[in-house]
């Protein structure tokens, strides 16, 4: 199953990678499109949680390092890329997506709010 990850409070916004960063960008081309498309995967951590692969480079995943999102290939440690989704249902008509970064010595490390899941 593929995702994209469209912000909340910009619409037009969509999380991408670029040189290996994290952003949110407007989506504009078809590079654009591959690099705000991903797959979510069990976690190496636990498998109730989930790693957030990228669709164009299969091998990498996202996570957080120094307050940054970054697309890398063999995390260490693991839980930089271990993410918790929370649905809720804000009004009837749409299901928003909250994604949590875990870092299982410190709790919750970071997070990405007012996202939702979208289709471009």
């Amino acid at each position: 199953m593929s995702i994209s990850l469209q912000s909340f409070n910009y619409p037009d916004r969509y999380v991408r990678h670029a040189n290996f960063l994290g952003e949110l960008t407007q989506v504009v081309t078809d590079l654009d499109r591959n690099d705000a498309t991903f797959h979510l995967i069990p976690a190496v951590t636990d498998s109730y949680l989930i790693s957030i692969r990228s669709h164009n480079f299969g091998t990498h995943v996202l996570r957080h390092q120094n307050f940054r999102v970054r697309l890398d290939a063999g995390v260490q440690p693991p839980e930089d890329a271990t993410f918790i989704f929370v649905i809720e249902m804000l009004d009837e008509a749409e299901l928003y997506l909250f994604v949590i970064s875990v870092d299982q010595q410190e709790g919750v490390k970071a997070t990405f709010s007012d996202l939702e899941i979208g289709s471009m």
